[in-house]
């Protein structure tokens, strides 16, 4: 969207924003708010999502220094399998 529209203050001191600009917006939607001289500048907030903010905190903690080797993970289950064989033999 890049037409300009005359927009009003009101009473209470608030602007009246037209219908088709109001459409776009949502409730709990943030924008910063600046002004230089007389222009008021409007913008949107873009926050990450919380699966996006749970993925930053995993990458920023590195790889984990414990973690199994895939030879260690399957030495691991092979030995459940014997486990579980001697309390299930087969017929």
């Amino acid at each position: 969207m890049t037409q300009a529209k005359v927009v009003s203050v009101n009473n209470q001191c608030q602007i009246d924003l037209p219908e088709d600009i109001l459409q776009t917006l949502s409730p709990g939607d943030e924008y910063l708010v600046w002004q230089t001289g007389d222009n008021i500048l409007l913008q949107k907030i873009q926050r990450p999502s919380p699966f996006d903010t749970l993925m930053a905190k995993v990458d920023a903690l590195g790889p984990d220094p414990n973690q199994l080797s895939m030879d260690d993970i399957t030495a691991s289950v092979k030995d459940v399998r014997r486990e579980i064989a001697c309390y299930f033999p087969s017929s």
